[in-house]
Formats: structure tokens, sequence, C-alpha cells
């Protein structure tokens, strides 16, 4: 009996050192309803192809499909997304990249990995969009104002 609770000691610190030394999954980007999002350039496009060949509907196995054909960049890059799912849909849509990134972040649009838009989030699962590097943006400390210089300032 002693010899017995030895090695399920022993097997318990070997399975829990082994739990901490190795590296765990990684955990996917989600949206509220708990849907894998895009996360990146080829996400996106193959996101946006099934998205015009589904109507909106997504399809787990087009989207894999299209994941494996594809030479895009598998990176994760929050920043390409969006753009990767629009240049997809103007391949079949008459609208400009402007106007697609338009309503994507002006609703708060993400392309899911399965080829469907979310747009459900919450605090735990907060829109991406608010984590991309955006282009242009004044992040010093008194932030984005008028180019006026201190004499100019009219009293």
């Amino acid at each position: 009996m002693n010899r017995m609770m030895a090695i399920g000691g022993i097997l318990t610190l070997v399975l829990g050192l082994a739990m901490l030394v190795l590296p765990g999954g990684r955990i996917p980007l989600l949206d509220a309803n708990r849907t894998i999002l895009a996360e990146s350039e080829r996400d996106g496009y193959c996101g946006g192809l099934t998205y015009l060949e589904t109507r909106g509907g997504g399809n787990a196995n087009s989207a894999a499909k299209c994941r494996a054909k594809s030479s895009l960049p598998d990176q994760i890059d929050l920043n390409s997304v969006q753009p990767a799912f629009c240049r997809a849909l103007r391949s079949s849509m008459s609208m400009t990249q402007t106007q697609c990134m338009d309503i994507m972040e002006g609703r708060q649009y993400w392309p899911t990995k399965d080829g469907s838009i979310a747009d459900s989030w919450n605090r735990r699962f907060p829109y991406p969009g608010g984590m991309m590097a955006k282009q242009g943006v004044d992040n010093s400390r008194t932030g984005d104002r008028d180019t006026t210089e201190r004499g100019d300032i009219q009293r």
C-alpha cells in the first residue's frame, strides 16, 4: 500500500512539473459569442472569399480549404485582417477599399475564421480594432490638437 502511494505521489509530481514546464496552447481571439476571429492576412482574405461564397453565412470547411491553398502570410497581424477581408470583397462587389474599411470600422465588424462577420463584443471580449496600431495617430502626452503655435493663440 505504501509503495502504491509513493508511486502515485511521484507520478503526480512528475505530471505537475511537466504541466508547468511545457508550453500551453495559444488562446485564439474570440467575440462575445466565442466565435474564433480572423487574426492574420490569410484568415482575413479567405474569410472574405468565403463570406462572398456563402452570402455571409460562413463555412468552416470552405475557409479552411482556402487557407490551405493561400500563400498569404499567416502570422498574427491584426492590422492586416480587415484590409485583406475588404480586398476579397472588392473582387465581386462594387465598393472601394475605403468604403469597405469605413463600414467595417464604423459598425465594429470583424471577420471570423470561418468566413462570416462578428459584431458582438463585451468587456471580456472587446472589439479587436481597438488593439490595432492606427496610422497617423498622435500618441504624445497632449494627443491630437490643432497645429497652432504658442504665439498664435487668440486671447
